[in-house]
């Protein structure tokens, strides 16, 4: 009875609409919340100073105000640097421990988008430029952003039309779902490596004599527009290699391979990332850094790293961290849980229904991987399914 329930809702025509809606309470904790507890005075507080000084740093050293030239874009990397400087100065640890898990899951989203966007089905659509999808999300919250995208996926897509299960599998329709411009593909674990993931470790080196407080300022602001570095790569790198000459069951078969490898690296990696977090976490006690769980138990250090908890205090420029922190957990939440509701979806569209194993599984690799990469699994396990369909026609 409930798998039925599931499959009748998965494939109403409300379910977009249901998904959009999660825009309102995305928008309302992690833009509302963080007015009404200080945060965003607190960033402000430090935007409009004069001098504009960098918080918690034992040396007066300025806030870096020029990028590019251009004021508006140097403004507003002004204003992100100043936010993502509370991530990565070190001095409080649950919020540099959940930035690396959301770390993780942003990779595992963007592979998702940017393997629909290559899907040859919706080339061209709206949702097949990944990189200004990720331009949006990194200036409007990520929470926000993404509800809006997968719910146009699922009024735009030909992979989310809500009877595509019982489509033939000897149709043309069911044969082009898995039809991806392969060559982008190939290039696509080295484009995420070098514009997205590369940047993203390089803000994690630390302040020292060789990594001055102005060349970490300078690593925030190029790590911003990492959706472009990651498009720009694609872009590269596709000139330079050459196009295969497959077609046919050849050409799927290429695709699987490519598309499973792909998979395979990105849930990797947010495995690794997530055991690291978890180790950072037990022995967090035993270094300098981890001073600021003071002497929490395992339960209460997760709880203040993963658990969003109303702050009994209004946030200053000195507990900023804190706030930055509330804000980046229900982003990644939203952003994440509207990834794994829209992956349920599409899955439930093309197989016909989630049975308990499928619930347990996905219960599982969330736990293991984090939401998003839960999504990326789903979608997956649904791609096998239709490649699975289409060779068989063969």
């Amino acid at each position: 009875m409930k798998s039925g329930l599931l499959r009748t809702m998965f494939r109403s025509g409300y379910v977009p609409w249901l998904i959009a809606v999660l825009i309102f309470p995305a928008a309302y904790t992690i833009i509302g919340l963080q007015a009404l507890n200080g945060t965003l005075d607190a960033i402000g507080q430090l935007s409009t100073s004069s001098p504009r000084i960098l918080p918690r740093i034992d040396s007066n050293e300025r806030v870096r105000t020029v990028y590019t030239g251009l004021g508006l874009i140097d403004e507003t990397l002004t204003n992100l640097v100043l936010f993502f400087w509370n991530v990565i100065d070190g001095t409080y640890a649950p919020i540099a421990i959940f930035a690396l898990w959301m770390a993780g899951q942003i990779v595992c989203v963007l592979v998702v988008t940017t393997l629909e966007g290559y899907r040859k089905v919706n080339h061209k659509k709206a949702i097949s430029y990944f990189s200004i999808w990720g331009i949006l999300y990194q200036n409007i919250p990520w929470g926000v952003m993404m509800p809006i995208y997968y719910a146009l996926h699922l009024v735009t897509s030909p992979t989310a039309q809500p009877h595509i299960s019982s489509i033939d599998s000897k149709s043309r329709g069911i044969r082009e779902l898995v039809h991806f411009d392969t060559l982008a593909l190939r290039v696509l674990p080295f484009s995420v490596l070098v514009g997205c993931i590369l940047p993203t470790a390089l803000l994690a080196l630390p302040s020292s004599s060789f990594i001055s407080h102005d060349l970490r300022q300078v690593l925030i602001a190029f790590w911003q527009p990492f959706p472009v570095w990651v498009g720009l790569c694609q872009v590269i790198f596709t000139a330079c290699i050459r196009p295969s000459n497959r077609t046919g069951k050849d050409l799927v078969e290429k695709s699987r391979k490519i598309v499973t490898r792909i998979c395979t690296l990105s849930l990797s990696l947010t495995l690794f990332i997530n055991v690291t977090i978890w180790y950072f976490i037990i022995v967090s006690g035993s270094y300098s850094w981890g001073e600021s769980f003071g002497g929490s138990s395992l339960l209460q250090k997760s709880i203040e790293v993963f658990v969003p908890v109303p702050l009994s205090e209004k946030v200053t420029v000195e507990t900023l961290p804190k706030g930055c922190l509330s804000l980046l957990q229900y982003d990644a939440y939203f952003a994440c849980g509207a990834s794994l509701i829209w992956a349920c979806v599409l899955y439930c569209r093309v197989v016909g229904e989630l049975t308990l194993s499928d619930l347990i599984w996905g219960l599982v690799i969330s736990l293991i991987c984090g939401p998003g990469g839960a999504a990326l699994f789903i979608l997956w396990s649904r791609d096998e399914k239709i490649f699975d369909r289409d060779l068989k026609k063969d």
